[in-house]
């Protein structure tokens, strides 16, 4: 079995740590190692697991919108270490609640 190991680019590949495997980054995206100590530590990758009907899914989603539309004209107009940052949003039913669980 081949093992994996991850690049600091969230990224994932086949082999052993340092071996040397090219890789196909987009333009512009800077690699892990290559952040500032504040955007290291302001970065985070979140997951979560809540029970939930469809009403509450469908409420948090919209509430998720709306905080992340807050933010989009937030950062002070010339700062100088104003980014492009990506944020994912997935809310969807993990598989159906067996019965008497």
């Amino acid at each position: 079995m081949q093992r994996r190991h991850c690049n600091g680019v969230f990224a994932c590949l086949p082999g052993r740590p340092g071996d040397r495997v090219p890789t196909r980054r987009p333009p512009g995206r800077v690699e892990r190692r290559e952040w500032s100590q504040e955007w290291d530590e302001a970065a985070d990758t979140s997951d979560f697991t809540l029970d939930l009907t469809p009403a509450l899914a469908s409420e948090l989603a919209h509430k998720i919108h709306e905080l992340i539309e807050s933010y989009r004209t937030a950062a002070p107009e010339g700062a100088q270490d104003v980014v492009k940052v990506r944020v994912h949003s997935n809310v969807f039913p993990t598989r159906p609640k067996a019965e008497g669980t």
